[in-house]
Formats: C-alpha cells, structure tokens, sequence
C-alpha cells in the first residue's frame, strides 16, 4: 500500500498547483523554501542542499556546493499572481458537501466548518488558512547552462552497474 505522502503528492499533483509536500515545513536550520534551491524529496519532505542564486561562500550553503560552482542570476523575482486562496484545495475525487459558517459569541475568529465526499479510495485535501505566499523568478534571457550541472561522466564498468 503506498504511503499516505505519496497518495498526498498524487492527488493533489493533479491541481495542477505546485509539487504538494506532505510535510511543508522547512527543517529549523534550513529557513523557508526559496527560488534557487536544489534538493531532494524524502517521505514528502523537501531537504535543501543548495541554493544556485546563493554564493558558495553564503551561511545558507551549509552542505557546500558543486566543484567548479558558479552562482546563477535569476532575474527579477516577483509575486505570482495566481497564488491560492484561503480556504480547501482538493483533489478530483473529493467534493466538499457542506460549509457552515457560525459566529460562537460576538469576538472574533469566525467558526468555519467543511464536510466532505471522496468518490475512490484515494483523495487529498489541503486546507489553507491565509492566501500563500508564491514567487517566481522573470528572465529577460534563457539561464546558461553551468558546467557544474552537468551530470557526471563516468566511465561504465561491469563493476559500477
């Protein structure tokens, strides 16, 4: 059975939204996610190595860098637009039924309550409390290729297979 992160990213994939992390959080030491980083996804947790907008010599870059690293410019960084709202983003496969709004005396915050319908085995739904926050980076020119992201060349043995 696969596990619940992979049915997250699987679902929520589908919204077409971004790559849906199971576990959003950056790690304490690592800050939040920003344009430029290099990583890995491990049980639906992002896990920063490196940032190429970021000189090697930058606190940030606490795994070093590639040999032969040259940071990239990544032109001007903006909002984007298309930010998501407040409120549930889901998958295909789920639909909300009913959505109460109550006020419990007269201060604030409002009561707001979802129920939802999955119509498969499989569904996901993210709830937002505030707008997102999302950025992307606007070039002018194409980004140049750096020979330090190349893959390396190795020679293949029956060894190293």
């Amino acid at each position: 059975m696969p596990a619940a992160h992979d049915i997250y990213a699987e679902q929520l994939g589908e919204c077409r939204c971004g790559y849906p992390l199971y576990y959003p959080e950056p790690a304490p030491d690592d800050g939040p996610m920003q344009i430029g980083d290099v990583g890995f996804l491990k049980q639906g947790a992002f896990y920063r190595l490196f940032n190429v907008s970021k000189s090697d010599d930058d606190p940030s870059q606490r795994f070093g860098v590639p040999d032969n690293y040259e940071r990239l410019d990544m032109g001007l960084i903006r909002p984007f637009d298309a930010a998501l709202e407040p409120g549930p983003l889901h998958s295909k496969t789920v639909y909300t039924i009913e959505a109460n709004v109550g006020v419990p005396d007269v201060s604030l915050p409002v009561d707001i309550s979802f129920h939802f319908r999955c119509t498969s085995k499989r569904g996901a739904i993210l709830m937002q409390e505030t707008q997102m926050l999302r950025e992307e980076a606007v070039q002018t020119q194409p980004l140049e290729q750096k020979d330090w992201a190349d893959p390396p060349k190795e020679k293949r043995t029956t060894s190293n297979l």
